[in-house]
């Protein structure tokens, strides 16, 4: 391919060549990098959602609303996303090894205060902190293993990546149950402190940087712009529903802000001497096509997690330790599906794989939304692990036809607007989920409730009489728990349906895909 703008060239590292590194790399050194990068990996990535189950037990230590206390996990992804845009940068100025490290070491001390926070504005604040060290992790991982291994082998170690990326999002909500019934919530936070020290003094041992430092200046314009947009549209989210959406004026300057924001970045972009991305990544179809996909992964992962646990604390009335439990299929599904790409995927047309993974999501989610509050155990089991399953299919397939097709001197910007998109598409996933759950379930409730009077027929039958007695003021209090039982499971039904369909969306996508031929 051939780069048009020579300042795109200049603005990044100028590598040692491609595939230099990994031949000059031994077979432990790549063990070894493998071994941090998971191990750094799996740190961010069970810190992203650990937190989910906890949160109705946060809501009272912080004195927070149900609404407030999801702010725990949107301020971690809003943050993060945001600052992903800076690790290109970074990395250019300072070099991959001291910036992994330096991250690492800023989130474990991160954690550390979280889990001492009193107040939700406390905790706010150390969240954001997490969120800006844990930004370059993943671009970083990402970038790191693509040079440290020959084009032949980067299918399976993608599959073996994405073990980290993909199952400690949903394997979190398991360890987030555990260790909150067996201790207290505030060690879903701990439990990354030794962890993240370890990956940042493994990193610093390990890690070879590649390339000359450059000094390339930032386009703080584009950076502001974007940060401005993807801020505004989280709290649009956040808030629109409490707001009354466009009869607020909040919401009527958020989404100027939206649309103000996404002008002055695309200007930026096409007309800037250094633009924060570089434009051969959008002109690139693979490229672009794969950021649709990694934004639906991120929002079905998570906002997945979130309503599940909703199911099945509120709904199911299970312990938050069993509920987290509850869960652990999903986590094992999505191994699976890793294990099978990377068994396959040299032999199997990747597309083929991507294509599969959505259509699995897709019709999981629409028998998920088929359930009823008694749902038994080994049925909610075998939807969930089938929905891991698919998730599992995706991301090796995707990140091996994104890169395939791209220059090497653009790898650590790709890596970087990859995984911002698929982290902010976990924060907007978790705050659509929120709105369409709580507005079907109080539209559910309001139509449900009308229904309740001595009137109704099905009421006055012998069996509904003897069950709810309407002149008894502990039978209605009953009633009105078992109305609010149904109601949230109808928001929760509601919320899967919409997965349903934009997964199934997203399928046809995958035929515009092209598939590079085969060298290295």
């Amino acid at each position: 391919m051939t780069v048009a703008d020579p300042n795109i060239v200049a603005s990044v590292p100028t590598p040692m060549g491609t595939g230099a590194v990994a031949n000059q790399l031994t077979g432990f050194e790549r063990f070894m990098i493998m071994v941090v990068i998971m191990m750094s990996t799996i740190v961010i990535a069970l810190d992203m959602s650990i937190a989910t189950i906890a949160l109705p037990h946060m809501q009272g230590g912080l004195s927070a609303t149900q609404d407030q206390v999801a702010w725990v996990m949107t301020s971690y992804l809003v943050s993060m996303s945001v600052m992903i845009a800076y690790t290109g940068w970074l990395a250019n100025r300072i070099g991959r090894k001291r910036l992994l490290v330096a991250a690492l070491t800023i989130f474990s001390t991160g954690a550390m205060f979280s889990g001492q926070a009193a107040t939700l504005e406390e905790m706010m604040l150390f969240r954001v902190i997490q969120g800006i060290a844990a930004a370059p992790v993943f671009p970083l991982a990402q970038a790191i293993i693509l040079d440290s291994f020959p084009r032949r082998q980067q299918g399976q170690v993608m599959a073996l990546w994405g073990l980290g990326v993909m199952t400690a999002p949903v394997l979190g909500p398991v360890v987030g149950g555990w260790v909150t019934g067996a201790f207290d919530w505030r060690w879903v936070f701990y439990l990354g402190v030794p962890l993240g020290f370890t990956a940042a003094f493994m990193a610093s041992a390990f890690i070879v940087d590649v390339g000359q430092v450059s000094r390339r200046k930032f386009d703080w314009i584009g950076f502001s712009a974007l940060a401005m947009m993807l801020a505004a549209v989280q709290l649009l989210l956040d808030r629109g529903h409490s707001q009354g959406w466009f009869e607020s004026t909040e919401v009527v300057i958020e989404a100027s802000v939206i649309g103000l924001g996404f002008y002055i970045f695309a200007t930026q972009t096409a007309t800037s001497r250094n633009p924060i991305f570089a434009r051969a990544l959008f002109t690139n179809a693979n490229y672009m096509i794969g950021m649709v996909f990694a934004f639906m992964v991120g929002a079905f992962m998570l906002s997945g997690n979130y309503v599940l646990t909703v199911f099945l604390q509120n709904i199911q009335g299970y312990p938050v330790t069993e509920a987290g439990m509850m869960l652990a299929p999903r986590a094992f599904g999505t191994m699976l599906g890793l294990l099978v790409v990377g068994l396959t995927i040299t032999r199997v047309d990747p597309r083929a794989l991507i294509a599969i993974g959505f259509a699995l999501i897709s019709v999981s989610a629409y028998l998920v939304a088929g359930i009823n509050s008694n749902i038994d155990t080994i049925d909610f089991a075998a939807l969930t692990l089938f929905n891991g399953f698919g998730a599992g299919l995706i991301w090796a397939p995707m990140i091996t036809l994104m890169f395939a097709t791209l220059e090497p001197v653009h790898r650590t910007e790709a890596s970087t607007l990859v995984n911002l998109i698929r982290g902010y598409g976990s924060g907007v996933g978790i705050s659509i989920g929120a709105v369409v759950l709580t507005r079907s379930s109080a539209i559910a409730y309001a139509e449900l409730i009308e229904t309740i009077t001595p009137y109704n027929e099905v009421l006055r039958m012998p069996q509904a009489a003897s069950a709810w007695n309407l002149e008894s003021i502990p039978s209605v209090a009953a009633l009105e728990i078992e109305v609010v039982k149904q109601a949230t499971t109808i928001g929760v039904l509601n919320t899967f349906i919409l997965v349903a369909v934009a997964a199934g969306l997203v399928v046809p996508l995958v035929l515009l895909l092209r598939r590079p031929a085969e060298n290295g």
